[in-house]
């Protein structure tokens, strides 16, 4: 009997599907480009070159099962050696999804104390909150907007705290325009926290984008459809196992 030609015979290797890999599971280029983004005074942030490496390892990992998909040993059946790729695939994704977590987590504390960096270098206080608020209301929009543009270009941390960091309603803005003149606050005085900033971001998206790339492509790495066409074989021959079982 020729093995390799009958479709029957659990040896037989049918042709593995064309890989089909995401952009962020098959390159680590963008790297520098985050650690360019974020400035020289950042560069060396480990929180960011963590995240950054673990997106590094992905692409390692992603390598290494790609070879051991292509490298089946003689001394198994391809459904054994595909369920030996699967059970990687599935314990990097388990693996990813935890360090994923923690440098998310660890990148958006980093985003709070950049707001406190900013606060701070800016002397942001509390001192006479109430009383700036109300004459901040009492004004016309011109007024208001002079008195803000003012403040961020002297970097008065007391009036720009009163203003900021408040329910929106309180002073008569949206929160979309809150966030408009800290912004603008931050790139005037704090640059290279904006700079840190715009690099958590990119960094943040990029890790996002791994954990869709994973889901993504590992049906075309795992070669599910003929896997679940062997489980479906398998099944079979259990069920026929057990009626013959007299």
């Amino acid at each position: 009997m020729n093995y390799q030609t009958n479709k029957n015979h659990a040896d037989t290797r049918k042709p593995l599907p064309k890989l089909d890999i995401t952009v962020h599971l098959a390159s680590d280029g963008w790297r520098q480009s985050i650690i360019d983004l974020a400035g020289p005074e950042n560069a060396d942030n480990s929180q960011l070159l963590a995240a950054l490496d673990l997106q590094a390892s992905v692409v390692s990992d992603i390598k290494k099962i790609v070879t051991m998909r292509n490298h089946q040993s003689s001394d198994i059946t391809q459904g054994m050696h595909l369920k030996q790729v699967a059970s990687s695939y599935d314990k990097l994704m388990s693996t990813y999804d935890a360090r994923e977590k923690s440098a998310t987590a660890s990148l958006k504390k980093l985003t709070a104390n950049i707001q406190k960096d900013f606060e701070s270098q800016l002397g942001f206080s509390s001192q006479q909150n109430e009383e700036i608020r109300t004459l901040f209301r009492s004004k016309s929009q011109e007024q208001q907007i002079g008195d803000i543009q003012t403040a961020i270009e002297s970097g008065d941390g007391i009036l720009l705290n009163a203003i900021l960091n408040t329910n929106p309603y309180a002073v008569g803005l949206t929160a979309k325009q809150q966030a408009a003149y800290r912004a603008q606050a931050m790139k005037r005085h704090t640059p290279g926290l904006v700079k840190m900033q715009a690099a958590i971001d990119k960094t943040l998206n990029l890790l996002s984008n791994v954990t869709a790339g994973l889901v993504e492509s590992g049906d075309s790495i795992t070669a599910r459809s003929i896997r679940e066409g062997y489980q479906r074989q398998e099944e079979i021959a259990r069920q026929a196992a057990a009626g013959a079982n007299f």
